[in-house]
């Protein structure tokens, strides 16, 4: 169950990193 929360919370990571990146134009 903590490797799956933890999975999450890097995947939900991930994509709030990335989506970001896009808004502010740096990659």
């Amino acid at each position: 169950a903590v490797a799956m929360a933890m999975a999450v919370a890097m995947a939900l990571f991930r994509n709030s990193t990335a989506t970001l990146h896009k808004a502010t134009g740096l990659e």
